[in-house]
């Protein structure tokens, strides 16, 4: 049977995401896994719990309720969404970390058969560039006494 794909826009920062009870109870099993076998602090858990629910909002949105009808592409529309919401990319950063952890422990349990994380990419941080001094800034710094008094140093 097909699975249907709608298009529609949604907000992926809502605080309601609903699951189907599939990927509730998948999901409550990879958590177990994550507290007992990797030791993720309770911060971690939680906020993969919840970038995971908003996947599962989404999966469910788009009627994909079979895990083995996963599409690489599928997943990167979830993060597509999260970015055009305006999500800052430290945000979107952690969401692809926890749905690669996700799918990579998916596949390990055999649930599905594809990498379909491989092609994610972190986005790049952007780098600030340091505060320049102005003018007035820049003369108190080139005059100021050495606060050194060993000469030399």
């Amino acid at each position: 049977m097909p699975t249907k794909r709608s298009t529609h826009q949604h907000d992926p920062r809502r605080d309601d995401p609903q699951c189907s009870p599939a990927f509730t109870a998948t999901l409550e099993r990879f958590h177990v896994h994550l507290n007992v076998e990797r030791g993720l602090s309770r911060n971690t858990l939680e906020a993969y719990r919840r970038d995971l629910e908003r996947f599962g909002d989404f999966l469910r949105r788009r009627g994909l309720d079979d895990f083995g009808a996963l599409r690489a592409l599928d997943v990167s529309e979830h993060i597509m969404e999260a970015s055009r919401a305006g999500l800052c990319e430290s945000t979107i950063a952690r969401r692809i970390a926890s749905l690669r952890a996700w799918l990579t422990w998916m596949r390990s349990e055999g649930r599905i058969t594809r990498d379909v994380a491989a092609l994610l990419q972190s986005p790049k941080k952007w780098r600030k560039l340091p505060r320049a001094l102005n003018v007035d800034a820049a003369a108190q710094l080139v005059t100021s006494p050495d606060a050194d008094p060993r000469p030399g140093t």
